[in-house]
């Protein structure tokens, strides 16, 4: 079909005694849908040959300035709505069905929703503090950092055997999704249950106290879901040692 087309022209199109859209040619090459867009397309009746126009520009011509420009454009929309779909297809009831103590279940909900005081959301609040996480020292601290890109977060990943994504993860909400659908339910508690406790060493350092190392805080998360499991009502209040 497409080699029956390359040399088409709009010329071929259009009756000439008549200058309309020749019906029968648009029926014949076309099918329906095409064919009722093409017939709604208006006759230009000005006595002009046709030039090529470049839409990226106010004066119709070509740039490559203008076709930068255009591009970065359709990456952001395809980027947005890639976001959108992902973000309108979590389900929420994914948080709040996890079998661990409630205040873990509300601090999944906080990180989700990117509610925690890291380095990143207390400059964006006006607080003055170095930019930089309390872990490793050694890159800017955002949620995302502290629970996937830091040295200490990746120390208890492998120490549970949890791999980190080939390709890049946009957000808390695409790592905690991604995660409860390719981990087995028990290793998903334990991330889980692993990530609160990071995130109460680093504030055990904020604070200059003593903290635990990645392969103790897996230890604290084993122990602590097996506590869960065997009394899940005395442990609702328990916190980190």
């Amino acid at each position: 079909m497409e080699e029956d087309f390359k040399d088409l022209r709009v010329s071929d199109l259009i009756d000439p005694e008549v200058d309309v859209w020749d019906f029968v040619n648009v029926n014949t090459m076309f099918d329906q849908v095409d064919c009722e867009v093409i017939l709604r397309i208006p006759r230009n009746n000005l006595d002009s040959e046709d030039i090529p126009v470049w839409q990226g520009h106010a004066k119709g011509l070509f740039t490559v300035n203008g076709a930068y420009k255009l591009t970065r454009m359709l990456e952001t929309a395809n980027n947005t709505e890639a976001t959108t779909n992902r973000h309108q297809t979590f389900k929420y009831n994914q948080i709040w069905s996890i079998d661990v103590p409630k205040k873990i279940n509300h601090f999944i909900f906080r990180a989700i929703h990117n509610r925690l005081a890291t380095t990143d959301n207390l400059i964006k609040r006006g607080v003055i503090v170095p930019n930089i996480c309390s872990l490793c020292q050694n890159d800017s601290e955002d949620i995302m950092h502290v629970f996937y890109h830091c040295r200490i977060s990746r120390e208890v990943h492998q120490n549970i055997q949890v791999n980190n994504f080939t390709s890049r993860v946009m957000d808390f909400k695409e790592l905690f999704s991604l995660n409860g659908n390719r981990l087995p339910r028990d290793v998903f508690k334990l991330w889980i249950v692993c990530i609160w406790d990071i995130s109460y060493q680093r504030n055990l350092i904020i604070r200059k106290k003593p903290f635990k190392s990645p392969m103790e805080i897996v230890k604290f998360g084993k122990d602590y879901l097996e506590r869960h499991i065997a009394s899940p009502k005395d442990l609702r209040s328990l916190q980190p040692p």
